[in-house]
């Protein structure tokens, strides 16, 4: 096959989920010449997926996350696509999302700043010339080009581009990883309808304890303009005994349910057709497992209409353009963050982003995710944590971050995605500008360009 030479960019960001469009923007907005290069028809990823994003705000109730996603939250809600942020017992704070409206947005974001966008696009692999990153081969209805920049962007959520340019990684074995889910939205429930119904019945709920230890209180379902609730376990077990439903068989090894309500007048948000024991860095695993999930998505729109009040005219409206995956690789860089950092919250001289999102660990066993939470209102994300080991010229915006597996359920969230990304994109500007490698940026001069960005480090 014949490959073409393509352009020169200063900076070649792959992929153009939370992560790697917080990264392209925030350099392009800076001079450089920019790629973005994304797989699918729109930018954006997970945020268009119907996921809720959580923790911007802390148990507290302060603002941990600013800067470029704060910055879309905005301009989201000043175009109606947007709710508010809502304090949440269990996820500190959650606001829902309209995907149309993040994609619309996504795509001006990155115009706006000077972005080259090129889609329906695979990252083959990255080029590499001793130790270093020089660029990217990309595959599209084109053909193959080789792309080169002064550095590249890891944005594609599984460090595809750190795992192939040799740089270390870690991951766990299939039946070990957080499982994947397919969100799928509802349409036509009768919302009111389904609050009164766990008002009236909170034993469907699972018991949760909030960050103070104390009890979830069932007044939440009541109050909050929207609201996440787990559980109905009980339910889901009723069903299957009285084998009422054609395809009950497909929830055998679902243990329980995530509904999330939405600022769109009858729409709930599904996260929970989940499955188990697959790996998503192979292509022949994860065809199995979005296969899967699509089968379990409608299987689990029956059970809602038949079982769940408020859902009995509700319809699938859509699913998410790919499956959700929780965890993959994750990068060894210069600093691994650990539970220990998360718990004690641990600020570091070289912090770039801020989160506080708990350790949330969905087990590869379908039991109840586990929840720890830290002892402060944040923690700190050091920029030594997406500088990879043994590889030069790459940085990591978004979720595989060099974290021990308990501190990266907590640094997966989009919101902290998306604080990485911008630093990335920064850090790619600063090294680009001195002709350095990432790894030899100057963190203090990036501290303060993140500042400058609005970003909160402290």
């Amino acid at each position: 096959m014949s490959m073409q030479r393509g352009s020169y960019y200063d900076v070649i960001v792959a992929g153009g989920g939370p992560g790697g469009l917080a990264a392209a923007v925030s350099a392009a907005r800076q001079g450089l010449k920019v790629l973005l290069v994304e797989r699918l028809n729109f930018l954006g990823g997970n945020l268009a997926s119907g996921l809720p994003l959580l923790s911007f705000f802390n148990a507290q109730g302060e603002q941990v996350v600013y800067g470029f996603a704060d910055e879309l939250i905005t301009r989201l809600q000043k175009r109606g696509g947007a709710g508010e942020h809502v304090l949440c017992p269990m996820h500190l704070s959650l606001i829902t999302v309209d995907p149309e409206a993040v994609k619309y947005e996504a795509l001006h974001l990155a115009k706006e700043a000077g972005v080259e966008l090129l889609l329906h696009s695979a990252v083959v692999e990255p080029i590499v010339e001793d130790n270093r990153v020089a660029g990217v081969i990309v595959e599209n209805k084109s053909g193959r080009q080789a792309l080169y920049s002064k550095v590249v962007v890891d944005g594609t959520g599984d460090a595809d581009l750190a795992h192939r340019a040799g740089g270390p990684c870690q991951q766990a074995e299939p039946h070990e990883l957080q499982p994947m889910t397919l969100m799928f939205t509802m349409g036509g429930v009768d919302v009111d309808r389904l609050r009164k119904y766990i008002l009236d019945n909170p034993e469907v709920i699972k018991p949760m304890t909030n960050s103070a230890g104390g009890d979830f209180p069932v007044e939440h379902f009541a109050t909050a303009p929207d609201f996440i609730a787990l559980g109905f376990d009980s339910v889901l077990a009723k069903a299957r005994e009285e084998e009422k439903l054609e395809s009950i068989a497909d929830l055998n090894d679902l243990q329980y349910l995530i509904l999330i309500t939405s600022f769109v007048q009858g729409q709930v948000n599904v996260n929970s057709a989940k499955v188990l024991n697959y790996d998503p860095t192979s292509g022949e695993s994860l065809t199995e497992a979005e296969n899967e999930a699509r089968i379990k998505a409608f299987a689990l729109a029956e059970f809602l209409r038949n079982y769940i009040p408020g859902f009995e005219n509700a319809r699938v409206l859509t699913t998410a353009a790919h499956i959700g995956v929780r965890e993959s690789r994750r990068i060894v860089g210069e600093y691994t963050l650990s539970r220990e950092d998360l718990e004690e919250g641990v600020k570091h001289a070289d912090d770039i982003a801020l989160g506080c999102y708990p350790m949330d660990i969905h087990y590869g066993d379908g039991r109840p995710a586990e929840i720890i939470y830290s002892k402060s209102g944040s923690y700190g994300i050091p920029y030594r944590c997406i500088v990879p080991q043994q590889v030069e010229n790459l940085l990591i915006a978004g979720r595989p971050i060099s974290a021990t597996r308990e501190a990266f359920g907590a640094t997966r969230v989009m919101p902290t995605c998306m604080a990485v990304g911008q630093a990335a994109g920064l850090a790619a500007f600063l090294a680009v500008r001195g002709g350095s490698s990432p790894r030899e940026v100057d963190v203090e001069e990036l501290r303060k360009l993140l500042e400058e960005s609005n970003a909160r480090l402290a």
